[in-house]
């Protein structure tokens, strides 16, 4: 219980309020899918009543379960962008569509960076509208690594950053110590933010592993690891061949090592961009030694906004945002019973031990 309220504490004193960032950052991606859509020509057709076919014959769109879910969030946002009557879309010109200076002035510091992530990320919103979907390591690539970029500015943020001593802070001091001396690993390491910060909570002293689909973030997590930790602290313990994280590219459904390998694996924001989430739930697990232990965070619905869940889902290889009743039964199909706390769910579980 005391744990519980210390993570709510630090989510609601040290990032503001919670729920109001969370609106805000909404807001950010809503501005984008809609800016995207605008530059289209999309809702200067629908100022007439047009029918799903016609809009997808014009455009150029495929009919797909990522189509027909745009449309739902267009009908079905407040106030509703788009009117659907008789089998017909119509835009509603009585909702004005946002202006970004407007978004801007409206959010925080905290969470500006979210703009350079959701600008980044809404230019393949479009390619995925008509099934040609830039794959997700392909779209960190392209441009001259532009994306790669804003999205690490966005993961070395001060709203993620807390939200990883949130997560820390759920697992408690004396789950952590035990982990000193130990073998984790980190599941969507990027580009070391996140590493560097486990790193210092565990005094140095353990064997982390990161590993990320993107060669660009990992490029960045070897390079940049000893000045990350002296920005964070630079009293920190001595960096050194044998305490060094070792960064390698992999995929969360597929990882390269061997069964009961790691004494906890920490899983950051990152199953929403996995192919499939209880793959990855199921590989981790299989990596994890019994007695281990599995800590997270992950944002869910309803508190995940859906034009968020578009740029996430506009990378054809990822599943996008669920519930947290999806969360606890991936775990419970493989014998684990997850903990998890505030709306942004942060989690925390033990692999069962061998009979």
């Amino acid at each position: 219980m005391f744990r519980t309220l210390e993570v709510w504490w630090l989510v609601l004193t040290q990032i503001g309020n919670a729920m109001r960032l969370s609106r805000q950052v909404d807001g950010i991606f809503r501005y984008f899918i809609l800016e995207t859509l605008r530059n289209e020509q999309f809702f200067d057709y629908l100022k007439e009543p047009r029918t799903y076919p016609q809009v997808l014959a014009e455009f150029g769109y495929v009919d797909s379960g990522y189509t027909t879910y745009l449309f739902d969030v267009l009908t079905s946002d407040k106030p509703n962008i788009l009117y659907k009557e008789n089998g017909r879309y119509q835009f509603n010109a009585d909702a004005p569509l946002p202006q970004l200076d407007q978004v801007i002035t409206k959010t925080n510091k905290q969470v500006h960076n979210f703009i350079l992530m959701a600008q980044g990320m809404a230019g393949y919103l479009v390619p995925r509208l008509r099934d040609e979907p830039v794959e997700f390591t392909d779209s960190f690539e392209a441009d001259g690594r532009q994306l790669l970029s804003k999205f690490d500015q966005t993961i070395g943020s001060d709203i993620y950053s807390n939200l990883r001593r949130a997560s820390f802070a759920y697992l408690g001091d004396a789950a952590l110590g035990r982990l000193r001396g130990g073998r984790v690993l980190e599941v969507g390491c990027g580009s070391g933010h996140s590493t560097a910060e486990l790193w210092l909570k565990l005094g140095g002293e353990a064997r982390i592993d990161g590993i990320d689909p993107v060669k660009g973030m990992l490029e960045l997590a070897e390079q940049y690891f000893g000045s990350l930790l002296n920005e964070l602290d630079p009293s920190h313990p001595p960096l050194t061949d044998a305490n060094r994280p070792r960064f390698q590219e992999a995929g969360a459904t597929d990882l390269p090592f061997e069964d009961n390998s790691f004494d906890a694996v920490w899983s950051p924001f990152v199953l929403h961009w996995t192919p499939d989430p209880e793959k990855a739930v199921r590989e981790t697990l299989r990596v994890l030694k019994p007695g281990g232990l599995i800590f997270g965070l992950q944002p869910i619905k309803p508190l995940a906004n859906p034009y968020f869940d578009l740029i996430v889902r506009a990378n054809g290889e990822s599943y996008g945002f669920f519930w947290a009743e999806d969360l606890r039964r991936w775990y419970a199909n493989h014998g684990v019973n997850i903990h998890h706390t505030t709306p942004i769910t942060i989690f925390k579980g033990v692999k069962p031990s061998m009979p």
